[in-house]
């Protein structure tokens, strides 16, 4: 998908692992970035981070990529889009898109209220 060859790997800071995961961390945000950065092919380094006050957001995953230091799963995935010119869904239908929203909210953070 991605010309991985002139990009420099984003550093993607989240929990230890666990329970045996193919991931850097068994938390389900740092995974679901993970998948995504897996997905769209693009370069990043996996750091283990169990400090999450170190992040911009106070909570983990968070991400490093060149100057740019980002929290939050959902505006990280959004930016790299835009940055990168790169949408996994763009080949999907309508429906296809409508159906991918409908599992994926269930999961979203959400703030109380």
């Amino acid at each position: 998908m991605v010309n991985t060859n002139i990009i420099l790997p984003i550093k993607v800071f989240s929990f230890d692992p666990a329970w045996g995961l193919p991931f850097a961390s068994c938390a389900p945000f740092p995974i679901k970035l993970e998948c995504w950065l897996r997905l769209t092919e693009l370069p990043y380094q996996a750091i283990v981070e169990n400090n999450s006050d170190k992040g911009p957001k106070k909570k983990s995953p968070w991400i490093e990529d060149e100057e740019v230091r980002m929290g939050d799963t959902e505006l990280i995935i959004e930016y790299l889009k835009q940055k990168h010119d790169i949408d996994p869904d763009a080949n999907l239908t309508s429906q296809e898109k409508a159906t991918a929203l409908a599992w994926q909210n269930p999961y979203r953070q959400r703030a109380p209220g």
